[in-house]
């Protein structure tokens, strides 16, 4: 029977004045009717909190929606970890694991403290006007017939949806007004009637000459006066915005030289790091392999076999630096041409896996893998335990995340699976 009930879970509501915990998440027959809220453009929607007043929105409203969801999607990837990719993909249609998990750590990041809410409501608002002006300008351009603009296609305007969805009446108004006295556009007129945008009718009163002759006199004044003022100040003007550039540039070099530094030397350390570790991981396991020849009561049933066993470590380590490297050639070459799972994708083909690169490639433009550990399941299991970091586009701070990779080989020394596992 299945369960059509929703699952509650814990999060912040808000009744009165009050702060409640409890939200729910629809779910049907073992999943979440509307995990596709992960693809919203507004960050609040992404964490189940577009519908709130954002003043009365808290730190700890965002957190709790942000672990429930976390939740929800840490059983969709153990699912696919066991080898369950195809129900994920026919009850989530069109769903990116990767994608729509990092958007919502991304939403999470923006709104977890009020600064940040603060900043992201500015800068969305400001996305909204200017993408609702770009609509309305389109709009307008294809409505205005020889410099003139019908009161029919005035107040289609008013009702648009592309419009509306980002603009208010208020704003639209103000844009036609401005776009209008921009272009010289004059409004349809109708025996000699000005019509408005709701279809009226108006009067025009005759005009007052006397105000339109004191309007032209105070205007030559004004701008005789203006003229008088930039000519006294042009040469330090000048002098002042030259050095005011100077200065802007000097500074931006200074920021971008200290981080590239700063880069810089985060590398070296990681680097020397991670010799340091794959060192000593070495001489533990010659010592232990030392050992274990002098003891004769534990003789090596399998003499090669710990020669096969750094073999395969090998290979992930140079696999880990083709990906590091985005070299699609040595990456290739380290699969099986019987390639049977990688990650969500099951039996892919070369190219495939070169789309898929390319995919995940295109959303950041550096990544690199800090090797902790690669241990040894069995012959030809290794678990790779890492610390990856990636650089999105218009992201000035890396995100990281620690993972385990499970790689298997097959009999020519080719990975034939990898995928993510989750440790308890």
């Amino acid at each position: 029977m299945p369960d059509d009930n929703p699952l509650v879970l814990p999060s912040e509501n808000i009744s009165g004045n009050k702060v409640t915990q409890s939200i729910v998440l629809k779910i049907k027959d073992g999943h979440w009717l509307d995990w596709h809220t992960c693809n919203e453009e507004n960050y609040y929607a992404r964490l189940l909190l577009g519908d709130l007043s954002h003043s009365l929105i808290t730190d700890e409203m965002v957190k709790v929606n942000f672990e429930t969801i976390k939740k929800y999607w840490d059983t969709l990837y153990e699912s696919v970890n066991n080898g369950n990719a195809s129900i994920i993909k026919k009850t989530h249609p069109g769903i990116d694991l990767d994608a729509g998990f990092d958007r919502v750590i991304e939403s999470y990041r923006r709104l977890n403290t009020k600064n940040g809410r603060d900043e992201y409501d500015i800068e969305f608002d400001r996305n909204r006007i200017i993408k609702g002006k770009s609509v309305l300008r389109s709009s307008l351009e294809s409505k205005v017939k020889e410099k003139t603009l019908s009161a029919e296609s005035e107040s289609q305007l008013f009702i648009e949806k592309g419009i509306t969805q980002y603009l208010n009446k208020v704003e639209i108004a103000a844009f036609v007004e401005e776009y209008l006295s921009e272009y010289g556009i004059k409004r349809a007129t109708e025996n000699n009637h000005t019509i408005d945008p709701g279809g009226n009718k108006l009067i025009p009163e005759p005009p007052n000459y006397r105000v339109y002759i004191k309007l032209f006199i105070a205007a030559i004044f004004f701008v005789l006066v203006l003229l008088t003022i930039i000519n006294l100040n042009h040469k330090n003007t000048s002098l002042n915005l030259k050095k005011k550039a100077e200065d802007s540039i000097a500074i931006e070099q200074s920021i971008v030289k200290k981080e590239q530094n700063r880069l810089r030397a985060e590398k070296i350390k990681a680097e020397t790091e991670k010799i340091k570790a794959e060192t000593e991981k070495v001489r533990i396991e010659a010592e232990a392999v030392l050992k274990n020849s002098q003891n004769p009561n534990s003789p090596n049933p399998y003499p090669n076999q710990i020669e096969q066993i750094e073999k395969y470590k090998s290979i992930i380590r140079d696999f880990v630096i083709a990906e590091d490297n985005r070299d699609l050639n040595k990456i290739i070459n380290c699969f099986s041409t019987d390639l049977v799972r990688y990650w969500d994708l099951s039996y892919p083909t070369h190219d495939e896996l070169i789309a898929k690169y390319l995919s995940v490639w295109n959303k950041s433009y550096q990544s690199k893998n800090i090797v902790t550990e690669i241990r040894n399941i069995d012959n030809q299991t290794f678990d790779l335990l890492t610390e990856y970091e990636y650089s999105e586009f218009g992201r000035t701070k890396p995100f990281s995340r620690t993972s385990t990779v499970r790689f298997h080989f097959d009999d020519n020394g080719k990975i034939d699976q990898t995928y993510g596992v989750i440790k308890n």
